[in-house]
């Protein structure tokens, strides 16, 4: 009787002898957004500090004002403006025997504002570029304007992708579109701190031009002056302690310490006349536009442009320089970089797309010889067409040759073959494919990292390569063989490229009978088309240089075709200057034109340890060497005739000898 009446005390004052499941207890949580985006969480961030005093298993059941993706993932968009901002969101947390949390946990988002975007808009092209790579658009609208000032736009975005295998097979990736389902890529360079500090130096892009660098060099050190903010905040430097590097932004260093210090004459390096710079990586979150792995990569990138009003084709040219680099510890093989481009020219869905294989070259072009249907953003008579030109992709494998032009591989459309110089050849464009809205199944845009993969490879969603003719699947007319650039027309006759040498089935590149959207009966629509480059070894720790460029042409006397061999013919004519066009750093160091210096020779290249170079002008020039990164090592005088030039302390690699007018690259071997 008694013992009976214990248990009942027991239990009256909350108390049993047998134990009571206590509740999960929930720590708040603090995650950045950015104005304008769309926030993602995970139920394994949200659960990091979370825990159950009794060692009971734990999981979000829900997160208030959130959208679930997925059994562990959560969306809301975010649309508090201005910085310092912050939203609170409330989440139930459970344990594995049904308990549910007493007090609600907390997820605060605080606002680092909308990204500070701006324009390269030197010459005829006015277009946005946004600080996480993802460009030409501002979430809602085409932001590529050319003619500019005219309100037509050419492209609606256009990003590039990469992915690779470990050595384990497992694929790793970092690639988007539109930004509907999620992000893969995130400002700023790679660091361990993501905090207020950092979105707020980060979240935006730098904008600089030849003539406010001028004027900063025959004025740094005048009583009084102080520079604009653009070359005030140039991020030449990361924070090392928060595991950024130490140099992020290219810049001439005056004095040679190695800091960035305007006051001391120091000021950016830019490429072009006017320069946008801009870095971003796969580490800053989740990848939920591709679901993938990250491979743990910073890209730093610049959009340029030349003020040539003269010249009817760099006037209308926009280049794009990147830097990628990997931060990770991981070597990657079978990779591939990927340059997707929406094309709306004007009106949106009555174009074609294209590929120029000897020119490396995908391109749009209107499918009728009128654009829209009166719409003040069509362009109506005459239309244009745009090209996006893979200039130089990453480096070959080295054999320790200079590898000859014009043969029927990879020196057909790619950069530094038969230069005199071994070991400095790039990739062209290897790949082109096209994806639809709608359309068969295996044509449609990718949702997740194995389709992505797949379309760099010129494979479609269900696994199949592309084949020739028709649109490139058996179900559609393909008549075969396996082929890597979608509808070519005739730039692939001599070597038959994209099929690796075989003649293609039914006829076709021959006889005037060649692959086009024309000949495959395809009516106009919307157009997307993906350009890549591989695959190539992509080891921990090394930087892959990345080139191209987007070029408008308009025949105001023709039409839609004449506008688009326009295009094909303007940047075939400019294959001779692209390595002075992007040559890295392709700056200005205060001279005019009229008194940069004549040529200089370099023997042998690649070096060991001295070289000569040989100063062509009868007086003497000022040589600077830099980095293949753009960083400055040394400068110095090279008088007329032969110089020795040491450079036996540096590293096996490429370096850039620039003096005057003339850029020469440096092989240095072991």
């Amino acid at each position: 009787m008694k013992t009976s009446i214990l248990i009942f005390a027991l239990l009256i004052t909350g108390l049993t002898i047998f134990g009571q499941n206590q509740a999960p207890v929930a720590v708040n949580d603090t995650l950045h957004g950015f104005t304008g985006n769309m926030v993602y969480v995970t139920s394994s961030f949200l659960l990091k500090n979370d825990y159950d005093p009794d060692g009971d298993s734990i999981y979000i059941s829900s997160v208030w004002g959130f959208q679930k993706v997925n059994d562990t993932t959560w969306k809301t968009p975010f649309d508090i403006l201005g910085y310092n901002s912050i939203r609170r969101y409330n989440y139930l947390l459970n344990d594995n025997s049904g308990t549910q949390t007493n007090d609600l946990g907390t997820l605060v988002i605080v606002s680092n504002g909308a990204p500070l975007s701006d324009s390269v808009d030197v010459n005829n092209i006015n277009a946005l570029i946004n600080p996480f790579g993802n460009n030409f658009w501002d979430f809602d609208n085409a932001q590529f304007e050319v003619p500019k000032g005219s309100g037509k736009n050419a492209i609606f975005n256009h990003v590039v992708w990469i992915g690779g295998l470990k050595e384990n097979g497992q694929l790793c990736l970092a690639a988007e579109r539109y930004r509907q389902t999620g992000a893969d890529f995130f400002v700023g360079p790679v660091t361990t701190g993501y905090d207020s500090n950092y979105f707020t130096k980060w979240n935006r892009v730098w904008k600089v031009d030849k003539t406010q660098i001028r004027y900063h060099i025959n004025n740094w050190n005048q009583p009084g002056y102080s520079p604009i903010e653009v070359i005030k905040s140039w991020p030449a430097h990361g924070d090392i302690s928060l595991g950024q590097l130490q140099n992020i932004a290219p810049f001439y260093d005056n004095n040679s310490n190695g800091i960035y210090e305007p006051m001391a004459g120091d000021y950016p390096l830019i490429r072009g006349d006017q320069g946008v710079f801009f870095v971003f990586n796969d580490l800053g979150n989740i990848h939920t536009e591709s679901q993938s792995n990250p491979l743990g990569i910073e890209i730093r990138g610049m959009a340029y442009g030349y003020d040539r009003p003269d010249d009817s084709t760099l006037n209308n040219t926009l280049f794009i320089h990147y830097d990628i680099i990997n931060r990770s510890d991981t070597n990657y093989y079978e990779t591939y970089v990927g340059l997707f481009t929406d094309f709306d020219l004007g009106f949106a869905v009555d174009d074609y797309i294209g590929s120029d294989v000897t020119n490396g070259m995908a391109y749009g072009y209107n499918g009728t010889s009128v654009d829209g249907n009166g719409e003040p953003s069509a362009y109506g008579e005459h239309p244009p067409a745009i090209g996006c030109k893979v200039i130089g992709g990453p480096y070959l494998e080295p054999d320790g040759i200079d590898n000859l032009t014009g043969e029927c591989g990879y020196s057909l459309n790619g950069l530094n073959f038969g230069d005199n110089i071994a070991d400095n050849e790039r990739m062209g464009m290897t790949n082109f494919i096209y994806t639809n809205n709608k359309g068969p199944f295996y044509t449609q845009e990718p949702f997740v990292a194995i389709d992505y993969y797949n379309i760099m490879r010129g494979n479609w969603k269900d696994g199949t390569h592309m084949i020739y003719g028709g649109n490139g699947h058996p179900t559609v007319g393909g008549v075969g063989p396996d082929c890597n650039f979608m509808f070519p027309g005739n730039s692939d006759t001599i070597c038959n490229y994209g099929t690796n040498g075989i003649i293609p089935n039914g006829g076709l590149n021959q006889n005037g009978n060649y692959w086009t959207e024309i000949t495959a009966g395809n009516p106009p629509d919307d157009r997307h088309g993906l350009a890549s480059i591989g695959p190539f070894n992509f080891d921990a720790g090394e930087t892959i240089p990345l080139d191209y460029c987007f070029t408008w042409a308009r025949d105001y006397t023709g039409d839609n075709i004449s506008s688009a061999e326009l295009l094909r013919t303007r940047i075939a004519a400019l294959a001779p200057s692209w390595n002075t066009l992007i040559t890295a750093p392709e700056t200005y160091f205060g001279k005019t034109e009229n008194q940069k210096g004549n040529s200089i020779l370099v023997y042998p290249n690649p070096v060991k340890g001295k070289a000569t170079v040989t100063n062509e002008s009868s007086s003497q020039q000022e040589y600077m060497l830099f980095s293949i990164n753009g960083s400055f090592l040394k400068q110095g005088i090279l008088k007329p005739g032969n110089n020795l030039l040491d450079i036996s302390d540096l590293n096996p690699g490429i370096y850039i000898l620039k003096s005057g007018s003339n850029n020469v690259r440096l092989v240095k071997m072991d």
